[in-house]
């Protein structure tokens, strides 16, 4: 067996000086056996910070233990049981999202020309006008819990609501109403129509404002008009 002084001396990249160290560090096991432990201990202390999370302040902490809820976490560091025993789901709370009806835009660019759905713009009002009617619905998740697990497609549910409401209300009223001044009216009154629709679900989603952008007559009508114009 080496001396201190040899063992402090001695070339590290060899592994007869390792297992010196090592033997006089513990005695009674083998360098195996010891290297073994240590990457067990490098492999638990891994584990354990999949336990630790921070959650940013526009995020809600949703954990989870073995798939259940157990309960929400605030902006900050916190630690919970290691993965996969619970895990902690992180939506985003403050952003504001925007969900397009009747209309889409190529990837999402705001730029980009809207490109006309005729299956959801399509509605009749309550004077049996016939209009293209594109809007906008602006929410935001007020309930993380609720979001994640009531309803199983929230997007899809949002936007169904919305079609509905639209029609609705755009069907008990005017076309000279939601052309003109009475657009804002209407796009309060399907605000509201969603929300209690969606509250009743407890889809966790806030509606927080209606844009309507644009009122026309069908296109078939437009060109006709064009038609007998010209004619």
């Amino acid at each position: 067996q080496k001396t201190a002084y040899e063992i402090r001396n001695c070339d590290w990249s060899s592994d007869v000086c390792s297992s010196d160290l090592l033997g006089r560090w513990f005695p009674n096991q083998t360098p195996n056996a010891v290297m073994l432990g240590g990457a067990a201990a490098f492999a638990l202390v891994l584990w354990f910070l999949t336990g630790v999370y921070t959650i940013q302040p526009a995020e809600q902490g949703v954990v989870l233990r073995f798939g259940k809820f157990v309960s929400t976490l605030g902006p900050g560091l916190h630690f919970r049981l290691p993965y996969p025993v619970e895990v902690v789901l992180r939506p985003n709370v403050g952003a504001q999202n925007v969900l397009h009806v009747g209309f889409l835009r190529e990837n999402d660019d705001p730029q980009a020309p809207a490109i006309d759905i005729s299956a959801e713009s399509s509605m009749l009002t309550g004077d049996e006008n016939v209009v293209d009617l594109n809007f906008d619905v602006f929410w935001k998740i007020s309930d993380a819990e609720n979001y994640l697990f009531s309803v199983k497609d929230v997007q899809n549910t949002i936007k169904a609501v919305a079609e509905s409401a639209m029609r609705e209300v755009v069907g008990n009223s005017k076309i000279e109403t939601v052309q003109t001044d009475g657009r804002v009216l209407v796009q309060q009154e399907v605000q509201k129509l969603m929300q209690r629709t969606l509250d009743s679900y407890g889809s966790g989603v806030t509606i927080t404002r209606i844009a309507v952008l644009k009122v026309d007559p069908p296109t078939q009508v437009i060109d006709a008009f064009r038609d007998v114009q010209i004619g």
